[in-house]
């Protein structure tokens, strides 16, 4: 399993879950979640292969 974890700016939770959606999309079995009470508002993606340009 690859982890990957982004900083990022979202700062709404109706758009982590339009992110999460897209991410799933193309990740279909992937783990995605927010860190919205992190600073850096993590996004963290667990799957079994990541190409983290998409």
């Amino acid at each position: 399993m690859i982890v990957e974890v982004f900083k990022t700016d979202v700062n709404e939770i109706e758009l982590c879950h339009s992110l999460i959606s897209q991410v799933h999309a193309h990740y279909p079995n992937s783990r995605v979640n927010f860190d919205m009470e992190d600073c850096d508002k993590i996004l963290r993606v667990e799957a079994e292969l990541i190409a983290p340009e998409k």
